[in-house]
């Protein structure tokens, strides 16, 4: 608060103590709102959070005063979506998304949320990571599992001829080993 109060001292000494108190008056007015929902958020948090917490009984009530709060407000639904989806309060968060799915406002809000916690998918591994990987597991005759991670190493890079050259030796180890009377250890094929 020192520093606000330099800021207000300063200013006093510049221009005339009139304009000074308008534009404090101004700033406050500007601010409030954000300030004003700053701590509804944080207060819809606390609320998720005791809820986590609370008896079965006091959960129904808990969630009655987080909707009445949230009110119809998008971006106060969102921060109660938000932080109820990282709780795992199920049944919060299908009032809530009921809630958001009312307007486009909130529609938005659920796709931000939704791009947020989609996982992405991880980049595709080296082809020599995955010829190790793949011949570890025919060694192992891993045969179900040894052509997934061929199938999503080719997904990824289907021009590959090291990894070309893989699939076919995967399917003659296959052929040589089912003819030879080996079973896929504990694997069922698709």
């Amino acid at each position: 608060m020192t520093g606000v109060s330099d800021v207000i001292n300063g200013l006093m000494i510049l221009l005339p103590p009139e304009l000074v108190g308008l534009l404090v008056v101004v700033a406050a007015a500007l601010l409030a709102p954000g300030w004003v929902h700053a701590t509804r958020a944080r207060q819809l948090k606390g609320m998720i959070r005791r809820r986590v917490r609370a008896s079965e009984a006091d959960r129904s009530i808990l969630m009655d005063e987080i909707l009445q709060r949230a009110g119809m407000d998008v971006p106060l639904l969102g921060v109660a979506y938000g932080e109820a989806s990282k709780r795992e309060q199920v049944a919060l968060v299908a009032a809530l998304r009921a809630r958001l799915e009312q307007n486009a406002r909130g529609q938005e809000e659920l796709a931000r949320h939704t791009r947020k916690t989609e996982r992405k998918k991880p980049p595709p591994r080296h082809p020599l990571e995955t010829i190790a990987i793949v011949e570890t597991m025919i060694e192992a005759e891993l045969w179900v599992a040894a052509a997934d991670q061929v199938a999503q190493a080719l997904e990824a890079q289907p021009t590959e001829p090291r990894l070309l050259d893989l699939s076919e030796r995967l399917e003659r180890a296959r052929e040589s080993a089912h003819q030879g009377g080996t079973v896929d250890a504990g694997h069922v094929e698709r």
